[in-house]
């Protein structure tokens, strides 16, 4: 329980939300127990007069006698008008503690919502800024099922303890009234609470197991799903649909497998809770029917309100039971999320603080050496130097490491100190936001969003482009006339990857976003390759200009 608070204030802490979150909810809960328990104490001095046939009784005690002085005299003059007025109370006790219940769940609910909203965007908000080693490691759809679909679980899991705490508070409202009632019954039933604790504790250990095995699979069915879409057209080219069909619902029966196990146990909760009530409630009710039985004169109504708090009691226990196996289900969820908080395994690329103004010398690489991996490096010992207005290629067999230097430059990966130096100055010095506000890079592979052709073109710039200038850069890289034959033309939506562009027009909306960067440094990563002879020299004639 200890290391599952641990998680949950490392996750409370980074959204920094503090205690006044919850204040207020908590408050009207604790409001809502003393209403609860104002009802049920007013049920012993109902029953007693209804026993004794008259609420005179009421004057014999301390806490009588406070309830007696609040009556009006006029409620007093008849025992009728007493006994209607002690049940009015007890409706406006019970009636009050509804409403402020429904309070408390509505603005619980309400606080829960923002804090949905606020670990999701948290979450989202670091997944941008890790690493490209991180993302080389890690699948997108674990990374998308656990923003998305574990922080709606952990959401829908903490509504529940919102009534499970206030059972919680009733459950002290009812002891005390035990206590007032009898203490030797309550130090009975005080007793029995253990019993409820310890017998739950496997239960809950293997709960808590499962959840986390759960989470690792609901993780890897989300991975699977995503890859298979992904390379939907290898899939359906390689005649593999139904192979990818049973690795998907392999991976599907395993994640409700698990879910299936977890609410299996879960279930087991409230029967083995309800099992000890029983053998409690049958107990008491032994020992009172032995006390009344050997002295007549013992007043009976107290014991009955006492039964129907021990019922209440009951019902509270389970609840408290029940908020332990949510806590164990939470406990896997957390652990993906607070992963994803912690900066280990991130590749995070530390920004320096020199703004980057414009390329004025040139770029100056000194004895280089990267690995992606202990067993796989990609550079060792490059040297070169990259002047200031010129064009420079850099030739060499695929795997040779030209793009490694590209996302280097960009600072994708941390590079070793001083072996990239931009106008004398070593690239880790260099913010990364001013360093890649220029440089504009066109890759082999075009990234392109599923919005509209506008979009995509001006990605990425501060200001609104106006059409005049996007039309300009379409023409440098020999894509105006494609666009102007379109009914939307830069209105009209790409689809997912740009899926409704050739490989060629993908192309030339990369090259035309690069041109409208208009940038100090420009990256072609074989950016005419998927280009026809003839397209690709009107680019590079583009280019050239």
């Amino acid at each position: 329980m200890s290391s599952l608070f641990g998680k949950a204030l490392r996750i409370f802490r980074s959204l920094h939300i503090g205690p006044r979150f919850v204040l207020l909810p908590v408050a009207l809960a604790m409001v809502a127990a003393i209403f609860e328990a104002m009802s049920a104490g007013l049920l012993i001095p109902v029953l007693t007069g209804l026993v004794e046939g008259n609420f005179d009784f009421l004057q014999n005690s301390t806490i009588g006698r406070l309830l007696w002085d609040c009556l009006p005299e006029f409620v007093k003059s008849t025992q009728l008008r007493t006994f209607v007025a002690l049940v009015g109370l007890i409706v406006l006790a019970t009636g009050a503690r509804l409403v402020i219940s429904y309070l408390a769940q509505v603005i619980y609910i309400d606080r829960l919502k923002d804090f949905s909203h606020l670990l999701r965007a948290k979450l989202f908000s670091r997944s941008v800024h890790f690493g490209k080693k991180f993302y080389d490691n890690n699948k997108p759809g674990e990374l998308h099922n656990t923003v998305l679909n574990f922080t709606h679980q952990i959401v829908q899991k903490l509504q529940l303890l919102h009534s499970q705490f206030q059972w919680l508070l009733m459950l002290f409202a009812y002891v005390g009234l035990m206590l007032l009632i009898s203490v030797k019954l309550t130090l009975i039933v005080c007793t029995m609470f253990p019993l409820f604790y310890f017998s739950l504790s496997s239960l809950l250990k293997k709960i808590r197991a499962t959840s986390n095995s759960f989470a690792t699979a609901d993780n890897t069915l989300g991975a699977t799903f995503h890859d298979i879409l992904s390379n939907i057209t290898l899939v359906q080219a390689s005649g593999t649909e139904d192979e990818e069909i049973e690795r998907f619902s392999k991976n599907s029966r395993d994640s409700a497998e698990l879910y299936r196990s977890i609410y299996r146990k879960y279930l087991l909760i409230s029967p083995i809770q309800e099992g000890i009530t029983l053998i409690l409630t049958v107990t008491l009710v032994c020992i009172i029917a032995g006390i009344v039985m050997s002295n007549p004169s013992e007043d009976i109504a107290p014991y009955l309100v006492y039964l129907y708090l021990m019922k209440r009691c009951s019902t509270a226990i389970s609840a408290v039971g029940d908020c332990r196996g949510v806590f164990a289900y939470l406990d896997g969820l957390f652990d993906k999320v607070c992963y994803l908080l912690d900066d280990e395994d991130k590749a995070l690329v530390q920004s320096g603080e020199k703004t980057f103004t414009g390329l004025k010398q040139g770029i100056s690489i000194q004895n280089l050496s990267f690995e992606y991996s202990q067993d796989r490096m990609a550079l060792k010992d490059v040297s070169m130097e990259i002047e200031q207005g010129k064009l420079t290629a850099l030739v060499g067999p695929s795997g040779s490491g030209k793009s490694t230097i590209t996302h280097l430059l960009l600072r994708f990966y941390e590079v070793p100190e001083n072996s990239i130096l931009i106008d004398g100055v070593s690239i880790a010095e260099y913010s990364t936001e001013s360093l890649r506000s220029n440089i504009a890079r066109v890759s082999q592979s075009t990234e392109l969003f599923n919005q509209s052709l506008r979009y995509n073109i001006a990605y990425g710039l501060d200001e609104e482009v106006s059409d005049e200038h996007l039309h300009e850069a379409l023409d440098k890289a020999r894509l105006l006339e494609f666009v102007t034959a379109l009914p939307l033309g830069l209105d009209t939506v790409i689809g997912d990857r740009g899926v409704q562009l050739s490989g060629g027009e993908k192309q030339r909306v990369s090259i035309a976003r690069a041109l409208l960067r208009d940038p100090d440094i420009l990256i072609l990563d074989e950016a005419t390759s998927s280009l026809d002879a003839n397209t690709e020299q009107l680019v590079q004639e583009a280019l050239d200009e």
